[in-house]
């Protein structure tokens, strides 16, 4: 603004300067006029002449200050077409570079900097292969020529899936709309930038739930047609070990308790794809979470105990109960502390189990279960919750799976945090049950609920 007020003020410098200048002239050719006709003829032409530069006088003092006037209006909407262009470009949700026709970075908005992790000053004057793995930088050099060989504008979301590069050497997923346009004659090539690592992972989460809707569906139907001949295979064989407990052989009887548990082992795995696929409606009443765990370690303390493992807890005062349904969180438990349990048994250990408000999620609770085990490599918390993926050799590779699908009907989130040899932490964050908290929880109706027992180890 005070760019146009000084523009202003020189309009109407420029407008006095001109009328005076004009005047001037005026004055001295009707002076010249009657100093060259001095008769009364010519006089009387002169007074006219007067009048006639004094007119023109006035007129062109009023054009002057009404192009100055407009000049300033025109200057001062101008004036706040670039601030609210620049407030656009600050506060832009996408990322935005422009880039002149050498591939050189002229210009970068904050959220450009935020996402690849450099300063502005880092990056204008460089080249914008720098925003690009090395391996794609040769390649991307030959689209951008061919781009400039032939500029159009590129909407976002269509084109080639491109891969950004941190300062820091990470890469992410991103999605790039170009547009040219001149500044000072110059090409400029401006690319909004997406960072869709969030948005591809909530599309891979929707395909990884509709294909296991489909296998839970396939798996309750096989699992149903196994459980009848399983049946009968278990029960043939504890018949056969009961009936020929003399006349057996050493070998044949070590043979059929071998087939009894396997047997008994596929009818478990068929067992829990029935419990995976079956669509329950669920009670979602408030739970306790600190009773909730006094409960279930109920199963497990005297073969901890036996196995040298040590468990703890802690619960803050007053911490919020979670809506949700109390037999299904009881089976996340089981499974998670039989993981703790099979991890340490061998050689003893330690689980702990906190409860706690997370100060980010005001209106979650959280709950995490630790142990000190040998922990889970690198290569396996990426699959840890796949279903049918186990470390375990005789895992069935859906206890974490179902753990992960109950957390998340209970719009909640469970990660795993481990390092080899340092143990393994699962954590598990709820809604708070909220203005629900006066519906009984603990053991009243909804702690009458049956907790499942936990799964037979071996």
């Amino acid at each position: 603004m005070t760019r146009i007020r000084e523009k202003e003020s020189d309009f109407a410098a420029i407008a006095r300067w001109a009328t005076a200048l004009y005047l001037a002239i005026g004055v001295a050719w009707v002076a010249v006029s009657e100093w060259l006709l001095p008769s009364a003829a010519m006089r009387q032409s002169v007074i006219n002449r007067s009048g006639f530069v004094a007119a023109t006088a006035v007129t062109l003092y009023l054009v002057t200050t009404e192009y100055g006037r407009r000049m300033k209006r025109l200057k001062g909407e101008l004036e706040e077409a670039v601030v609210e262009a620049r407030a656009y470009f600050q506060s832009a949700q996408w990322g935005i570079v422009s880039v002149r026709e050498t591939g050189e970075i002229r210009a970068v908005n904050p959220k450009a900097c935020e996402m690849f992790g450099y300063s502005d000053s880092e990056m204008i004057g460089q080249s914008i292969e720098m925003l690009i793995p090395e391996r794609m930088r040769i390649r991307h050099v030959a689209h951008r020529a061919n781009y400039a060989a032939e500029p159009r504008n590129r909407p976002m979301g269509i084109g080639m899936d491109l891969i950004g590069r941190r300062k820091d050497g990470a890469e992410f997923p991103i999605e790039v709309s170009l547009n040219q346009l001149h500044v000072s004659g110059e090409p400029v090539v401006s690319a909004f930038i997406s960072d869709i690592t969030e948005r591809l992972k909530l599309e891979r989460e929707a395909r990884r739930g509709e294909t296991l809707t489909a296998l839970g569906a396939v798996a309750a139907g096989v699992a149903h047609e196994l459980n009848n001949p399983l049946a009968v295979v278990s029960s043939r064989v504890e018949l056969m070990l009961q009936a020929g407990a003399k006349e057996l052989s050493p070998q044949m009887r070590e043979d059929l308790e071998v087939v009894h548990r396997n047997a008994r082992r596929a009818s478990r795995i068929a067992s829990e794809l029935l419990n995976s696929a079956r669509q329950r409606r669920p009670e979602r009443r408030p739970v306790n979470l600190a009773e909730l765990v006094d409960e279930t370690l109920l199963l497990f303390r005297e073969q901890m105990r036996r196995d040298g493992i040590s468990v703890t807890t802690a619960f803050p005062a007053g911490l919020a109960p979670v809506l949700g349904d109390r037999s299904a969180l009881a089976q996340v438990l089981i499974n998670l502390l039989t993981n703790a349990r099979d991890a340490i048994a061998k050689n003893g250990g330690a689980v702990r189990i906190t409860g706690s408000a997370p100060t980010d999620r005001p209106d979650f609770a959280r709950l995490r279960i630790e142990d000190s085990g040998p922990g889970i490599p690198a290569e396996a918390r990426e699959r840890i919750f796949d279903v049918f993926f186990t470390t375990k050799a005789n895992g069935t590779g859906l206890g974490l799976w179902l753990c992960r699908r109950i957390v998340l009907e209970h719009q909640g989130n469970i990660e795993v945090e481990s390092e080899p040899g340092r143990g393994a932490a699962f954590t598990i964050t709820l809604p708070a049950a909220g203005d629900h908290t006066d519906a009984p929880h603990g053991h009243g109706e909804a702690g009458g609920a049956k907790i499942p027992a936990p799964p037979e180890r071996g």
